[in-house]
């Protein structure tokens, strides 16, 4: 009987919504009810605005060879002849001959094939180093008969486009002052003197340090690398585009300029190698190669489609892939992984060192590495987009490639280094985000729709593991914007949502972390968090949206595409992750690009002091 009258009622509910859907339908306020419907089931956000990152937080990024219309296509392709397939005979000299003699606008072929190279290989302008593309993708420990495959017994792949003495008017440590305009924004600067420059050329443009925001900490061996003084570690590159007078118009425009900045001043500066790429090559090294792919000086270069695998260790810097002192290069659709030790300093991929701007770093693979992407002593206005990055993390140090399972390690590095300010990390499949402290401060870089996953596939942690932080923003770490990200995994039952305190208590993982120093130890800074915006961020400790910093909850779908790349595979959803995306998170190129086998660890490597 009971069962009989709540079907009666049911029914009659039923036929009184239906008819008053009916009604509604035939009036003219049906959007009006149906939005009011759908929000009280929940599928209406609460507001149709869209969230926009304060303007003086953000810049409009755009990077890599994007301001030049791309990397080119036209280059015409000659076959490097005279080498030997066999991987017995030297071909270094020979390779090198082939791009020293090459036409502007050429890219040298080598066919597919196991070379071997003992020494160094240089570019130079205009011209490509271009390998045959492998069959499968990305490429294993093991032979590949279709790729080109260049084993690096020795030296580098080298971009080297001058050095800090000749490649800077004035001279190190001076500058040209600048007397007016610079402000945030500003196109236009006043100089004490244009004497030395010219339209079209590059210059940096740089402050001194300013405690509101920046502390480097006296590293001098960053920003300029004077190796005295104040190491100007907060720099831009940009291009004067016309001169009236003392008066320099520039482009880009000025990204930032601190509360109480002082000494601004300008640089003019030379690139030495422009418009050279390295393209589909598998390039092995011996456990010895030193800044394995090096570029230095360089504008508007390009790595697309490269294996990096087995660089050797030295403290003071082994990546994969090295940059210092460029400005808009392009890093894409490569893979890089493996070293022969994972100790502080060894085994970095990419590594962005000193002064650096506008860089794009997109669609790679970064996989069993110390630290993914890092952006070690300065770089501004980068964007790193749709990299899927695992099993990365630190070793027990002294013991080289035993990883540390007593902590979720550093992977996708922000700031390793003072003063990286004013970049996007967008879409991007990381272990998780690290700002630190150890060389000094960061401010105003945007994390937008990013999967920060808080694990690695096969590098698993302790059951206690003493830090387990998705992302970590510490001391001095300022005016970060955290927007549209999923955090987390589906494993995740417990766990704290925000750490800014110096008791967040032992309920791990923490989501956030803010304010604490190097390494995991003390809190010491509340504006780590009081100055970051946290918006429309996923969390799986809460299966939601834990907060909202505004009431504009529906968020673009790039940063810095006005609508999906042409790359995009097929098949997976744009955007691919966010609050409001299906399931949250869909695998991004990068990772469906990483298919099974995956590459097993090499064994038997030693570290060659």
């Amino acid at each position: 009987m009971i069962k009989a009258t709540k079907s009666l009622i049911l029914m009659s509910v039923l036929c009184n919504f239906i008819e008053t859907m009916e009604n509604i339908l035939k009036a003219t306020t049906t959007i009006i009810f149906l939005v009011i419907f759908l929000g009280a089931l929940g599928f209406v956000r609460n507001s149709f605005a869209v969230y926009s990152i304060p303007s003086d937080r953000k810049i409009t990024w755009s990077a890599g060879l994007d301001p030049v219309g791309g990397i080119p296509t036209n280059y015409t392709e000659v076959t490097c002849n005279g080498l030997h397939n066999n991987n017995s005979v030297d071909d270094t000299a020979a390779i090198n001959s082939c791009i020293s003699n090459a036409s502007a606008n050429t890219a040298v072929f080598i066919p597919a094939g196991v070379y071997k190279i003992n020494g160094t290989i240089t570019m130079k302008s205009n011209v490509i180093l271009r390998g045959a593309k492998a069959s499968g993708y990305p490429f294993l420990p093991t032979a590949d008969s279709s790729a080109t495959t260049l084993n690096m017994n020795g030296g580098r792949i080298d971009f080297n486009g001058g050095s800090k003495d000749s490649n800077w008017y004035p001279a190190r440590p001076n500058g040209t002052a600048i007397s007016s305009g610079y402000t945030q924004g500003s196109t236009s600067i006043t100089v004490s003197s244009s004497s030395g420059y010219s339209a079209n050329d590059f210059i940096s443009i740089y402050q001194d340090e300013d405690s509101a925001i920046i502390d480097d900490k006296n590293c001098t061996w960053l920003g300029e690398d004077y190796g005295s003084g104040d190491p100007h570690v907060m720099q831009q590159y940009s291009q004067i585009t016309a001169i009236n007078g003392n008066v320099l118009t520039i482009d880009p425009a000025i990204f930032y300029v601190t509360p109480n900045a002082t000494n601004p001043k300008i640089r003019k500066q030379t690139f030495n190698v422009v418009k050279a790429g390295l393209e589909n090559l598998r390039l092995n090294g011996n456990g010895a190669n030193y800044k394995f792919v090096l570029f230095r000086f360089t504008k508007n270069c390009w790595m697309k489609g490269v294996e990096t695998y087995n660089v050797g260790y030295v403290s003071s810097g082994s990546p994969h892939v090295w940059t210092d002192f460029s400005y808009e290069n392009e890093y894409r659709d490569s893979y890089l992984h493996h070293g022969v030790s994972n100790d502080s300093g060894g085994n970095y991929g990419f590594e962005f060192y000193n002064w650096n701007s506008r860089h794009k770093v997109e669609n790679n693979i970064i996989r069993d590495t110390r630290h993914s992407i890092a952006f070690e002593g300065g770089g501004s206005g980068n964007a790193i987009l749709y990299n899927y990055t695992d099993d990365n993390g630190e070793s027990i140090q002294g013991q080289g490639n035993i990883y540390d399972t007593s902590f979720l390690g550093e992977d996708a590095i922000i700031n390793h280094g003072s003063h990286p300010y004013m970049n996007l990390w967008e879409g991007n499949s990381v272990t998780s985000y690290w700002s630190d402290y150890t060389q000094g401060s960061a401010s105003h870089n945007t994390l937008f729709r990013n999967h920060v996953r808080g694990n690695n596939t096969t590098l698993t942690l302790d059951a206690n593991p003493w830090l387990w932080v998705c992302v970590e923003i510490e001391q001095y770490n300022r005016y970060v914007n955290l927007v549209g990200n999923v955090i987390g995994n589906s494993s995740f039952t417990t766990g704290t949502v925000v750490c800014n305190s110096s008791n967040c208590g032992a309920t791990k993982p923490y989501i956030y972390r803010f304010g604490y120093s190097s390494s995991g130890g003390s809190y010491s800074d509340s504006a780590s968090y009081s100055t970051a915006i946290l918006q429309g961020n996923y969390d799986y400790v809460t299966d939601g949206v834990a907060a909202w910093a505004d009431s504009d909850h529906t968020l673009a779908n790039s940063l810095y595409y006005n609508s999906q790349p042409s790359w995009w595979t097929n098949g997976i959803p744009w955007p691919p992750i966010g609050p409001y995306v299906t399931g949250q998170v869909n695998d991004i190129p990068a990772k469906v690009r990483y298919t099974t086998p995956r590459p097993s660890a090499p064994t038997g490597l030693k570290i060659i002091q």
